[in-house]
């Protein structure tokens, strides 16, 4: 497996992870859990969704607007550190400046640890661990962008396609003998670097089976699956990509 460096100005432009529980809270649950968590955050919105049934008799519509479900939204003063809590899922997403994996995983085991102490830790059905990359390729004298000299998988289209204005490939994988599968995607994105075409590099991994007990089995995972991510991106990526993220 390719070595996992460090980058002086890594390409991460989000990095998520996200916990989907079995079994769906109560409302009442989760508003308790939202107030434990503020403590580390400086502000918090609360929203809901529904569902909108539309019921035709006679010509006319009757429509039926179901349950509200809550959704507490907490962040920092900077505006690029969120915990979103839901009924069914907890989603903790980190924006640039990204400054590291260690940091990432502190702040979502503080807020783990600030839960009630009344609270049992759920049953999950999925675990994820997503990092969403953007690589800027330089606009060449030609006007073209060569971003298959910046990663490692690319598309061979035919002469008549060639050059293209975007592109779009999607990867999907589940590993042998462990609990561990990704979704790994590349597109064109809109460039905020003048004269570049931006590429992002999407390496979503997560984990569908065996799912740990407690909050200290959940961090030994998700250095597991953060370790593969890092495994994934290496391998997708050149040497001349890695040298623009020093």
């Amino acid at each position: 497996m390719p070595r996992t460096q460090l980058y002086h100005a890594p390409p991460v432009i989000e990095a998520v992870v996200e916990l989907k529980l079995k079994d769906a809270l109560r409302p009442e649950i989760l508003s308790r859990l939202a107030k434990s968590a503020r403590q580390s955050y400086r502000n918090c919105t609360e929203s809901g969704e529904y569902d909108v049934e539309i019921k035709l008799e006679n010509g006319k519509a009757d429509p039926r607007i179901g349950s509200i479900r809550p959704i507490y939204i907490l962040s920092n003063a900077d505006q690029n550190r969120f915990f979103r809590i839901e009924l069914s899922k907890f989603h903790w997403s980190q924006m640039p400046p990204y400054a590291g994996w260690d940091e990432f995983l502190a702040q979502l085991s503080n807020d783990l640890e600030h839960f009630p102490r009344s609270f049992s830790f759920p049953s999950l059905e999925r675990i994820g661990v997503r990092y969403r990359n953007r690589i800027d390729v330089p606009i060449e004298n030609n006007k073209t962008a060569r971003y298959e000299d910046y990663l490692q998988i690319n598309i061979s289209s035919p002469p008549i396609l060639e050059p293209n204005d975007g592109y779009q490939w999607k990867i999907e994988k589940r590993f042998p003998n462990t609990s561990y599968a990704c979704i790994v995607q590349s597109l064109i994105v809109t460039p905020e670097i003048p004269n570049t075409v931006a590429t992002m590099l999407d390496i979503d991994i997560y984990r569908y089976d065996n799912f740990p007990k407690d909050s200290s089995n959940l961090k030994e995972i998700l250095k597991e699956m953060r370790k593969l991510k890092n495994e994934i991106f290496e391998s997708c990526i050149t040497d001349k990509a890695r040298n623009s993220f020093q």
